[in-house]
């Protein structure tokens, strides 16, 4: 069951709509075994300014144009009696889904904070927040905290002010705060994706990832990382990356991790737990500055470059693998980690030719490489592949000679089968 609150109307009669399923805006789903409830108020595309009085709920929305959106201010404690007052009319069920985008929620926090501990919150597994002036460190410990069930959280663009002047970012999450949270709720929590992450040290990282290993039931890990300046720490850049490089070893229910590391350091260690890790598919490592990029010197083998290939040639899981410098776009990792020489032979060059094995090991785990190498200590379970399989998978790729080739020369029998 879905209730979707898209204009001012809606959120002055949500009382009403919510118990209403013949309204549009409600839609019963059978096909699940247990029925889920989900309340999703929007307001985008922005409206006109309205004020609302109704007899249950009083709503003031004002847009507010800052951070280049508009948002409308509503009265914290009225959005927490909407979510208190459906209850009783959802038949027995209780909401599981919460959905939130282009809210200002500045006012009378405090009682937002306190339903997340009430009982109509019991059941709510997923938090999306979308464009939301909701200060966000208060609400991942006072609010969210108290949500027993918790299993998605995605928080885009939640600020709690626009920045003020001399912060060249909005004021957002701290890294201490998604490390408290990823403790509370290491048994339940799934799925995390934010934005604006500040990592105020370097010590910090290395309990993000204590917190990263021991939330079992982690399955997506996605932050944008960034740093207005890294305080002194007592911890060295090399311990930084080493402790990365052990948790993405032991992460192996993790499909997805995002992780912040220090790009002056050698990436060697995270290429070790690279080798080791056996089900990580998407790794994306972002640097805290805006560092230059590593220089390649021609002809000399690079230990970072040949130890990541190594890695690559191992791993059967890992499909992206990506790098970003702070203020800047998600890139491929090989083109955005290195700068090369403007005038260097490409075809001889031994850093070259690694990375290239390195992007076409990662294209054969996509296609599915994994249960041909039945022999690869990486498998826990025994991998069976038939004479129908092999030729399949040669077939399928038969337009891509190296694809082709790689498979024929691990079983050259495909021939006389």
């Amino acid at each position: 069951m879905k209730a979707t609150l898209s204009s001012p109307e809606d959120v002055a009669a949500a009382l009403e709509r919510i118990s209403t399923t013949q309204h549009h805006n409600i839609n019963v789903n059978t096909d699940r075994e247990r029925e889920d409830f989900e309340l999703k108020i929007d307001f985008d595309p922005p409206r006109p300014p309205i004020r609302i009085t109704s007899p249950d709920l009083l709503f003031t929305l004002i847009p507010t144009v800052g951070l280049e959106t508009r948002n409308y201010h509503i009265d914290a404690a009225s959005l927490a009696d909407v979510l208190r007052q459906s209850a009783p009319l959802l038949n027995g069920h209780k909401m599981t889904h919460l959905t939130l985008n282009k809210l200002d929620l500045r006012q009378s926090m405090d009682a937002f904070w306190t339903v997340f501990g009430d009982d109509c919150c019991s059941q709510l597994r997923h938090v999306v927040a979308k464009t939301c002036v909701i200060p966000p460190n208060q609400w991942v410990q006072l609010g969210l905290s108290q949500v027993p069930r918790l299993d998605t959280l995605h928080l885009e663009n939640v600020l709690s002010l626009p920045p003020p002047p001399g912060l060249h970012r909005p004021l957002g999450l701290t890294l201490p705060n998604v490390t408290w949270l990823l403790h509370q709720k290491r048994d339940t929590l799934r799925d995390v994706i934010l934005d604006s992450v500040e990592v105020p040290s370097l010590d910090l990282i290395l309990d993000l990832c204590h917190a990263v290993g021991q939330c079992s039931t982690l399955r997506r890990f996605s932050c944008d990382f960034y740093s207005e300046g890294v305080d002194s720490c007592t911890t060295s850049e090399k311990r930084v990356n080493e402790c990365i490089g052990q948790t993405i070893a032991e992460a192996t229910s993790l499909g997805e991790l995002t992780l912040p590391v220090q790009g002056k350091a050698s990436l060697e260690p995270i290429a070790l737990g690279l080798a080791r890790n056996v089900g990580l598919k998407t790794l994306r490592l972002s640097t805290l500055t805006d560092h230059q990029q590593v220089k390649i010197e021609e002809g000399h083998e690079n230990p970072e470059v040949m130890a990541l290939c190594d890695a690559a040639a191992t791993n059967l899981t890992l499909e992206k693998l990506e790098f970003k410098r702070q203020g800047l776009q998600w890139q491929n990792f090989c083109t955005e980690r290195y700068e090369w020489p403007l005038m260097m032979d490409n075809h001889k060059d031994p850093n070259q030719m690694a990375l290239e094995q390195l992007q076409f090991y990662l294209h054969l785990n996509s296609i599915g490489r994994r249960p041909f190498l039945s022999q690869s200590p990486h498998l826990t379970t025994a991998a069976t592949t038939t004479r129908a399989d092999w030729i399949n998978m040669v077939v399928k790729h038969r337009k891509n000679e190296s694809v082709t080739f790689y498979f024929l020369q691990l079983n050259p029998s495909i021939y006389f089968m």
